[in-house]
């Protein structure tokens, strides 16, 4: 393993950067491919310990998520350094991590990190083509799909609320999108599973872009259960979750210590194990273009 390392940060380090993190991320799927939990656990320490991790961590991306200056790694910072490239935003960038922040900005990841928001933007829209509606977002982050979305734009909607747990995300949310008529709420997992929250409609649209991500089977069915619980009838929830198998995932639990909880369609389906089944119109499942990203799009009868 150190061999590869070193190699690797040769090529990272000169004139091959792209080579380099080719062979860094498929050696360590591979890697992880072929160890248990624990043996993969004491190789990411030794891939830790190796000095590639300073050419690494000159990544923007990269290094947000391994330092979780909010205290988890998919903040809605980092969200949105997947979303525009790091040069729009005038972020000060060393030659080594320009490589590195373009390799991962151009992986499938987040190819379909950006894919989602356009899903999600579309799906915005469509609702609101049947006029009056009232849509809620789910750990919504900065809201980014907001500047996507005709119906943001033209406020062809009737209510839009906007939740998260991280106040310095809802801040954002405020300024960029309270004249549009959005309504930043505060409030976590718990307090919608616990129904602790004032002031939620009955909507249209629910949807949960990436939160799926990190919630435990039991927690992620008790919150489908309670999500559908606040559709009308005929309305939608849609639920984005990262697929197993995903080029690039040794790379992320490691040196963005970045892990996921992953679903495949089986799983995804699981999620709805709570409703009575009298309740659901339909249930189905689609992909993103790149097969990353699983989506479960529900609609109550």
């Amino acid at each position: 393993m150190n061999e590869m390392l070193s190699n690797a940060c040769t090529m990272i380090r000169g004139t091959h950067a792209a080579a380099g993190m080719d062979l860094l991320t498929s050696s360590l799927d591979r890697l992880r491919s072929l160890s248990s939990n624990e043996e993969w656990g004491i190789l990411r320490q030794v891939a830790l310990s190796h000095p590639i991790i300073d050419a690494l961590h000159q990544c923007p991306l990269t290094s947000r998520a391994y330092r979780k200056p909010r205290g988890y790694p998919g903040d809605a910072v980092l969200i949105d350094l997947i979303y525009s490239d790091v040069s729009v935003g005038g972020v000060d960038i060393s030659d080594i991590g320009r490589q590195v922040y373009n390799y991962c900005f151009n992986a499938a990841q987040c190819r379909s990190v950006r894919s989602r928001l356009e899903i999600v933007s579309h799906a915005i829209d469509e609702c609101a083509k049947r006029g009056g509606a009232h849509i809620l977002s789910v750990a919504c982050g900065h809201l980014r799909e907001a500047a996507l979305s005709e119906a943001v734009g033209s406020r062809c909607f009737a209510a839009f609320h906007a939740v998260d747990q991280d106040l310095e995300s809802l801040a954002e949310v405020d300024r960029c999108c309270r004249s549009l008529g959005v309504i930043p709420m505060a409030g976590s997992v718990i307090d919608i599973i616990k129904r602790r929250l004032t002031g939620l409609d009955a909507y249209d649209l629910v949807y949960a872009a990436g939160l799926y991500d990190y919630l435990n089977d039991k927690v992620a069915a008790l919150l489908t259960r309670e999500l559908f619980h606040l559709l009308r009838p005929g309305g939608r929830l849609l639920i984005g979750n990262f697929r197993p198998g995903v080029f690039g995932t040794g790379y992320m639990e490691t040196y963005m210590d970045w892990l996921l909880i992953y679903r495949d369609n089986a799983s995804l389906y699981e999620l709805i194990r709570l409703i009575p089944p009298a309740s659901l119109a339909t249930a189905e499942h689609f992909t993103d273009a790149d097969g990353v990203v699983g989506y479960l799009l529900v609609t109550r009868s």
